[in-house]
């Protein structure tokens, strides 16, 4: 990330908006950002821009969406194995 606010500039990018949409989970999935300071403290500056609070997702919806993820990989593994069973 260099030494800018952002990456690779001082104001908000492109960039920052793909990664913010990901990043900020990664504490909540127990992925610590604290042994990455320079991520670390850059998502702290995007989470205190107003326009991005207000896309934070409730610790509740990130619970259930988590949930529905975990169904449609088991889901999907199952898949994968019928089609093995059927293959043979």
């Amino acid at each position: 990330m260099g030494d800018s606010p952002y990456f690779g500039s001082e104001q908000l990018t492109l960039a920052d908006i793909v990664a913010g949409t990901v990043v900020p989970s990664l504490p909540r999935l127990d992925i610590n950002l604290n042994d990455y300071p320079k991520l670390h403290d850059w998502c702290g500056r995007l989470m205190q821009r107003e326009a991005w609070q207000k896309t934070d997702v409730s610790a509740e919806d990130f619970e259930q969406f988590k949930r529905k993820v975990q169904a449609l990989v088991k889901l999907r593994k199952r898949e994968m194995s019928w089609g093995k069973i059927k293959a043979q």
